[in-house]
């Protein structure tokens, strides 16, 4: 019946998938009123490109304020509930019902992302949320075998090199590295080199013709002992949008 459950539990998140990959395409280009989004995945150690996302979302201006944590862990709750059966989480609230905090689960605001982290047992898991517009961006699972997977998005873009050097790459607003569960012997300034490693593709070159920002994750796949053969780099990078005013 555990087994079952697990099946069960993985058919929906592949359901949710598909459906919310209709956003995603093969192709991509730019809008600068926008939060375009690409998330690069590449191998711990080689730093060879694995996969290629990008999306175009509502960005954070002054119309559009960050989301409340809560909400945001609800939008995420559908996968979080396929990656452990076991897993509930509580709304800690004050005396006027307005939510404080979230109990069984570490949430990282990165400027206009937010990352939620499901500390593993034998199963865990992690997303990356755009704060403004409530968008899963990326999310994977971790598991105590190290068979931990890349969940969403689905749909992958075929890398393609752009034509500017790195000398002709905006530096960005800001650069942050988070290094995910059971990895933090890993030295945060590696995470570096995994940006530099993404700047010849061209919907990075695309967005960094913006100003933006680069959130790089490392995402160990495996529960206990850090597995450097299993373990990837996400890299994030979205342009700042420009503020547009109320009438």
């Amino acid at each position: 019946m555990k087994r079952l459950g697990l099946l069960l539990a993985w058919a929906t998140i592949l359901l949710v998938t598909a459906c919310q990959s209709r956003a995603q395409t093969t192709t991509f280009h730019t809008d600068p009123y926008f939060a375009n989004v690409a998330m690069v995945v590449l191998d711990y150690q080689s730093l060879e490109i694995q996969r290629l996302h990008a999306r175009q979302q509502t960005p954070c201006d002054d119309l559009n304020a960050p989301l409340p944590d809560d909400i945001l862990l609800k939008k995420a709750s559908g996968f979080f509930d396929t990656v452990g059966e076991y897993w509930t989480y509580r709304i800690m609230t004050d005396e006027h019902g307005q939510p404080q905090e979230v109990m069984g689960f570490e949430i990282k605001h990165v400027h206009d992302l937010a990352v939620l982290e499901m500390e593993p047992g034998d199963f865990g898991g992690f997303a990356i949320m755009h704060r403004c517009s409530g968008l899963l961006n990326f999310a994977g699972s971790i598991v105590w075998s190290g068979t931990g997977e890349q969940l969403f998005p689905a749909v992958p873009l075929k890398p393609k090199q752009g034509s500017l050097s790195e000398e002709q790459i905006m530096s960005p607003e800001s650069l942050d590295v988070l290094i995910g569960p059971g990895a933090h012997q890993v030295d945060p300034t590696q995470g570096k080199r995994a940006w530099e490693s993404t700047q010849r593709l061209d919907v990075v070159q695309q967005i960094s013709r913006y100003p933006h920002r680069v959130l790089v994750y490392l995402y160990p796949r495996t529960v206990g002992m850090f597995a450097p053969e299993r373990a990837s780099w996400v890299v994030v990078v979205y342009n700042i949008a420009p503020q547009r005013h109320r009438p």
